[in-house]
């Protein structure tokens, strides 16, 4: 079995796909988020993760706190 990511690698990953997305926001690449540019690493299995596990596991991280600021703000 595979090696679970650990937190530092999947708060890489998160902060690699967010520098990403904000870049390519800033050129007129459209609405591109955290998510889609983490979705898009998962797929292609490139880059900034390198793994799908890695990207898997960054998405799950992404999205949980993303729902848990959402739900602190109601």
């Amino acid at each position: 079995m595979a090696k679970q990511p650990s937190i530092k690698d999947i708060h890489t990953a998160v902060s690699s796909a967010g520098r990403l997305g904000a870049g390519l926001r800033t050129n007129g690449h459209g609405d591109i988020g955290l998510e889609d540019v983490l979705a898009a690493a998962m797929l292609m299995n490139v880059g900034l993760t390198n793994d799908t596990q890695l990207a898997e596991a960054a998405l799950a991280w992404s999205t949980g706190t993303a729902q848990d600021d959402e739900e602190g703000d109601a």
